[in-house]
């Protein structure tokens, strides 16, 4: 984008350059008459001059935007490189979590399968002892 910017600047300048040698003021040229530039000449001239500004300030107002949405894509960026790091890490943390509330519910029916086989036996012995 930037290069075709570059051959078109460089593009309007030669063209500019033979626009100014065009209009150059020639008096004396031929054998001493002058040679006057017409009204129409001139104010084409101006009009010409007048878009050329216009054209080159549209040209900064252009760059200007093309440098902010440069950055605006950069920013993006780096929230999304900054999004796809905290989910790879919150998905870490959710599989360590699953491992872990896994390990404390096989702990847990351990411990309420023990307590189950003390209260069995508990119970059986009284069975016994009232037989």
């Amino acid at each position: 984008m930037d290069e075709l910017l570059i051959a078109r600047l460089l593009d309007r300048n030669n063209r500019e350059t033979h626009l100014s040698e065009l209009f150059q003021d020639n008096s004396g040229a031929i054998g001493g008459n002058t040679i006057h530039h017409d009204d129409a000449l001139l104010k084409t001239l101006t009009v010409l001059q007048q878009e050329l500004k216009s054209k080159e300030q549209e040209i900064r107002k252009l760059r200007e935007v093309i440098g902010l949405k440069n950055k605006n894509a950069e920013r993006l960026n780096d929230e999304l490189i900054s999004g796809t790091i905290e989910n790879n890490v919150l998905q870490q943390k959710l599989f360590d979590l699953k491992q872990e509330h896994s390990k404390l519910v096989a702990r847990w029916l351990k411990k309420a399968e023990k307590e189950t086989e003390v209260m069995n036996s508990a119970i059986n012995e009284e069975n016994d002892i009232f037989r």
